[in-house]
């Protein structure tokens, strides 16, 4: 289903930027690699989820880039 692949690809980039290694990247790669990979993520809407999130959770970009 593509709406779990991008919502799996906007929880590995949340956290991926929180210094968190998530389990995203054997999941994602093998459903990318396989014949099921009909329709691949839209950075756009993954993206736009991860900042949703983020923006839930109260993270700003900016505690990524040391800025205050």
């Amino acid at each position: 289903n593509h709406l779990e692949i991008e919502a799996e690809s906007a929880a590995y980039i949340v956290c991926s930027r929180l210094g968190i290694k998530p389990n995203s990247e054997a999941y994602l790669s093998e459903y990318l690699s396989g014949p099921q990979s009909d329709h691949s993520p839209d950075p756009h809407v993954v993206c736009r989820a991860a900042g949703h999130v983020e923006s839930i959770l109260g993270i700003a970009p900016k505690m990524y880039f040391g800025e205050s």
